[in-house]
């Protein structure tokens, strides 16, 4: 289980560092083509409001922005927590464990207290 969570936590860091890496080139190619286009400002940074693709009266939600630290870290937690319910459906359904024998058995195992 450490392993496979090593591993997975390698596969995410190069996942994110490569997104990180295409956020930066598209906003630099964004921003050339605004220098090109003769404003380095947005619309919104204008004071211009952009239009909407759902019509005049309404506008566009913006998702949540999450920094690279707080993305790496969700991430994370998610990949833990997907790792800890498999072992927990893997030790119920091999070992005919109850659920809190099973996720006793995960957590002993990843965190390699070894008891």
């Amino acid at each position: 289980v450490a392993l496979a969570a090593s591993a997975l936590a390698f596969l995410v860091g190069a996942l994110l560092d490569r997104e990180e890496q295409l956020i930066t080139a598209a906003l630099e190619r964004r921003a050339q083509a605004g220098a090109r286009a003769g404003s380095t400002l947005s619309p919104a940074a204008a004071g211009e409001r952009p239009p909407s693709p759902f019509g005049a009266g309404r506008r566009k939600l913006k998702p949540a922005c999450l920094s690279r630290a707080d993305y790496k870290v969700a991430s994370s937690a998610a990949v833990f927590a997907l790792l800890v319910a498999v072992g927990v459906a893997v030790f119920m359904a091999a070992q005919g464990l109850s659920l809190v024998e099973a996720l006793y058995l995960v957590i002993v195992s990843a965190s390699t207290v070894g008891y």
